[in-house]
């Protein structure tokens, strides 16, 4: 039930930005799954990092000062 919650929340806030989220998520928890402990540490921090710093240089070419709530914060 909690999960249905926090997935309704997020279309209502996110809309269509939702999928960002989820694949981020799948992406990470694919690494947390599969690599070996010490190396999965560092995989995820890069991914997530990388990942948001692309969605956010994306934001800022084409909303350069624009107020709009997504999910680079």
């Amino acid at each position: 039930m909690e999960n249905v919650c926090v997935f309704v929340h997020g279309v209502i806030v996110v809309c269509r930005q939702i999928i960002h989220l989820m694949a981020q998520s799948i992406i990470c928890f694919a690494l947390m799954r599969f690599l070996e402990p010490g190396i999965m540490e560092v995989a995820v921090l890069i991914m997530a990092m990388a990942y948001l710093c692309v969605c956010h240089s994306y934001r800022m070419m084409y909303d350069y000062g624009g107020y709009t709530l997504d999910i680079t914060g």
